[in-house]
């Protein structure tokens, strides 16, 4: 079968961002938002100074996902959406009206460019810190009406990158780009909680039940305990050498306000700053509440977040003050669609999630993802063969080649769950193919090649796996 009338429109795509004089401002910049016929998988708004740091990101979300991308400038939203009416409500009305009158199927991420200084966020009375009046609900953009007869149900994945200015986004978008591309490591087949000493049994407790529960993803589990007399304990120091060698999934589960974990403050915002350079990027879950709109002192989650090649890649947490007994309900539920479903964005998870928990746990809507939606949190299942090689996929799986972009190699990775004929193929636009990577019988396990692609001019690729019955395509661009 020749996929090049499938294929064709999409190289036009991503080639017009790429050809000499064309602009990427032109070709993903929404120019009518109430336009019928827009059809996008994933909006991200944006005020228009932050347009050339987000394009990138478009970019790769279209190549590295498939996904139809465009930008919707703040401005624009309030002169079409706004009359009358506030910024934030402006943006909800957007949302809204993309969702029902855009061409099918209507977009399923959206995300929010900037902090509450260039994208507003929804203002509500709430359970809040000492001294506060109210929380900031970002989930109230993509909530449906009063009518769904489903209270706080939110139809659509929605993130937030929390910069403050764009140096900071530049930060945030940078990091994902290293964190998609990073080749496979042991630490992403590490879990770590930390329990705090305050009420310990309940938050230990608490602590064990999520690992638990995410050990299937993630099965190499690592408990703290900050009792000093607990075998379980680490120093603050100590924890904090753990995370320079890094987990795919850190939970504080605790007392924690925004800018300390436990009363002994074990881990601060400040000490974000202490971390190495370079060290692996967690999805960061926190029991308890945390802010992201107040700019004297950032919140530990939004911390994380906008320190450079350090720190976080995306964080979970309460918006206000919450009672532990219904976070660390939605905590379990989170990770076990975490655990349930490791191939699955953060955002599809945090939407299930929030939706599940939500119909006997109204407070669940104040939960706030903060990172790309659709990211996907890297896993044991992702990352593939673990220390000793004994890792087994459950099925075949063609992963997605890193680093993409390249130039001019990159590592393709796959698994077959028995021993079966591979054959592993590299296919130009027009459906030719130019490279057969694989073609033999190969054991059960995960395994990977190189492919170089120096002999071959700029622009889209595909690679096939054929296993058994299985076919799979996955696309890759190369970069000169």
């Amino acid at each position: 079968m020749r996929p090049a009338s499938i294929i064709r429109p999409i190289v036009v795509f991503v080639l017009a961002f790429l050809s000499p004089g064309s602009s990427l401002f032109s070709q993903s910049v929404i120019s009518d938002l109430r336009s019928p016929n827009n059809r996008f998988d994933y909006v991200i708004i944006s005020p228009r100074a932050y347009i050339p740091a987000v394009q990138p990101l478009a970019l790769r979300r279209s190549v590295h996902n498939g996904f139809a991308v465009g930008i919707a400038v703040t401005d624009s939203i309030y002169s079409s959406f706004g009359k009358g009416t506030t910024a934030d409500t402006a943006i909800k009305k957007f949302i809204t009206y993309a969702l029902a009158s855009w061409k099918a199927p209507a977009p399923k991420y959206f995300l929010l460019a900037g902090n509450v200084n260039t994208v507003p966020s929804h203002t509500e009375q709430g359970f809040t810190f000492v001294g506060e009046d109210s929380i900031m609900v970002d989930g109230w953009f993509v909530e449906a009406g009063a009518d769904s007869g489903l209270p706080g149900r939110q139809v659509a994945a929605l993130g937030r990158l929390p910069a403050w200015n764009l140096a900071g986004l530049n930060v945030m978008l940078s990091k994902i780009n290293t964190y998609e591309n990073s080749p496979e490591q042991s630490w992403m087949r590490r879990s770590i909680s930390v329990a705090d000493s305050t009420y310990a049994p309940l938050f230990e407790g608490i602590a064990d039940a999520l690992q638990h529960t995410l050990s299937p993803a993630w099965p190499e589990t690592v408990s703290i305990h900050i009792t000093p007399s607990s075998s379980q304990y680490l120093s603050r120091v100590q924890f904090r050498d753990l995370l320079n060698r890094g987990a795919a999934i850190v939970s504080l589960i605790g007392e924690v306000n925004w800018y300390k974990f436990a009363r002994s403050a074990y881990f601060t915002t400040w000490d974000v700053d202490s971390l190495a350079p370079g060290s692996p990027l967690p999805l960061c879950l926190i029991l308890a509440g945390q802010r992201f709109e107040q700019s004297d002192t950032p919140a530990i989650a939004v911390s994380l977040l906008q320190s450079d090649a350090k720190g976080a890649i995306a964080t979970i947490a309460p918006s206000g003050a919450v009672y532990v007994s219904s976070n660390s309900a939605f905590l379990q539920v989170l990770g076990a669609s975490l655990a349930a479903r490791p191939a699955k964005s953060i955002g599809e998870v945090f939407l299930t999630t929030i939706n599940s928990n939500g119909l006997w746990d109204p407070s669940t809507r104040r939960q706030t993802l903060l990172g790309d939606p659709a990211l996907v949190v890297r896993s044991v299942v992702l990352a593939g063969v673990g220390p000793g090689g004994s890792t087994l996929p459950g099925g075949y799986v063609l992963l997605q080649n890193y680093p993409n972009p390249f130039n001019p190699t990159t590592t393709i990775r796959y698994g077959v769950p028995r021993q079966s004929a591979v054959t592993l193929s590299v296919f130009n636009t027009l459906g030719q193919q130019v490279a057969t990577l694989v073609n033999e019988t190969q054991a059960a396990g995960y395994h990977e090649v190189k492919f170089d692609g120096s002999n071959l001019a700029s622009g889209v690729y595909f690679y096939r796996l054929t296993a058994g019955y299985f076919v799979a395509t996955n696309r890759l661009l190369l970069l000169r």
